[in-house]
């Protein structure tokens, strides 16, 4: 269930778990509470009210208002900035809402996975093996030690070629990232409110943007409504 919730909020083992090792100096577990899903309402921005939402949809049968489920995740590498992941209840939209939903009410007041992020590793390695995926041609930039440190305005690029890559728990935010990007066309601006990704990141803006901007989840909740199922 655990990799369910991490796959739907394009989230990182440590937004998950609620727990570390005393060990684990690596990880800040900051993991949901069940009272950290809320039911709320989508309507067409076209109305001022829910209510004049409704009656239109009363009166002609479009469909102007739909229910969600808010999830509030604390972002890991960003000291717990909290972002909030809006996801359709109706499961023609997205069919692990409601049992999610269910799932984080048993858990009341209490931590919804009270793990260790190792276990979910376990767990993941088991189910996914075998199993790859690809990483496609990118570019990064070396500073002048000749470290890998990201792209950023330093001397020289270097190019990584398209090639496979094993198939873990991390691919899961990857592989939700691109199905975001590229079923629901989300731009950067959608993937850093819904998923934590840095505008510096998904929009190569300056990293000072990122500390004041945190998108509201109607903006992009729109282009969720897009039935697969």
């Amino acid at each position: 269930m655990c990799a369910k919730y991490l796959y739907l909020i394009d989230g990182r083992v440590s937004e998950g778990v609620s727990r570390a090792y005393p060990s684990d100096h690596e990880t800040t577990p900051r993991g949901p509470k069940g009272t950290d899903a809320r039911m709320s309402i989508w309507y067409s921005p076209e109305f001022s009210s829910q209510a004049d939402a409704r009656r239109a949809q009363k009166d002609d049968g479009v469909r102007r208002v739909f229910p969600a489920v808010v999830f509030t995740v604390a972002t890991a590498k960003r000291k717990g900035l909290p972002r909030y992941c809006a996801v359709p209840i109706d499961s023609k939209y997205e069919p692990w809402t409601m049992e999610l939903f269910k799932y984080f009410e048993d858990a009341g007041n209490d931590p919804v996975f009270d793990i260790v992020r190792q276990r979910v590793y376990t767990r993941a390695k088991r189910v996914f093996k075998g199993l790859a995926y690809v990483i496609e041609n990118y570019s990064v930039v070396l500073d002048r030690t000749g470290i890998i440190t990201g792209i950023k305005d330093e001397p020289k690029s270097v190019r990584v070629d398209r090639r496979l890559r094993e198939f873990t728990l991390h691919a899961l935010r990857h592989l939700r990232a691109s199905d975001l990007s590229d079923y629901y066309d989300f731009n950067g601006i959608n993937l850093s409110a819904f998923g934590g990704w840095t505008l510096s990141t998904s929009m190569r803006k300056s990293r000072s943007v990122d500390r004041s901007l945190v998108p509201d989840w109607k903006s992009y909740f729109p282009k969720l409504l897009k039935a697969r199922y």
